[in-house]
């Protein structure tokens, strides 16, 4: 499976010399670039995958704590699946179609908006606690 993505990268003339797998690879990218490392204060990385979201948080170049939220991808197509009367195939499919652009459909842009609003209320809730 990964040497399927590799070959992606390599038929675009891209060589990848690192993959990372979690998001203490991220933390160690993070700490080997000279323009993000200079960052003084707290830093989040969120990581939106389709079941869950991640979340690190960094202050002062210390890794301070890893969270996850068992929401994803799969949540957003979910609501707006169920706010327009769309199956989730539908929803999945605009979603990957236009990503945040406005589109056509003003019913589907609105429960977009709703349902990404609704995840970042759980991060916002997630970092306060």
């Amino acid at each position: 499976y990964i040497a399927q993505h590799l070959q992606i990268f390599e038929t675009a003339g891209v060589k990848p010399t690192i993959i990372l797998v979690d998001l203490f690879g991220v933390y160690g990218a993070y700490l080997a670039s000279p323009q993000l490392s200079t960052h003084e204060g707290i830093v989040a990385f969120v990581d939106i995958g389709f079941n869950t979201t991640r979340i690190a948080c960094i202050a002062n170049k210390q890794l301070r704590s890893i969270r996850t939220i068992n929401k994803g991808i799969a949540t957003i197509v979910r609501t707006i699946s169920d706010t327009t009367g769309s199956t989730p195939a539908q929803s999945l499919e605009n979603l990957i179609r236009f990503g945040m652009r406005e589109t056509d459909n003003p019913a589907y842009h609105k429960a977009l908006q709703m349902s990404l609003s609704q995840l970042a209320n759980e991060i916002n809730f997630t970092f306060t606690s």
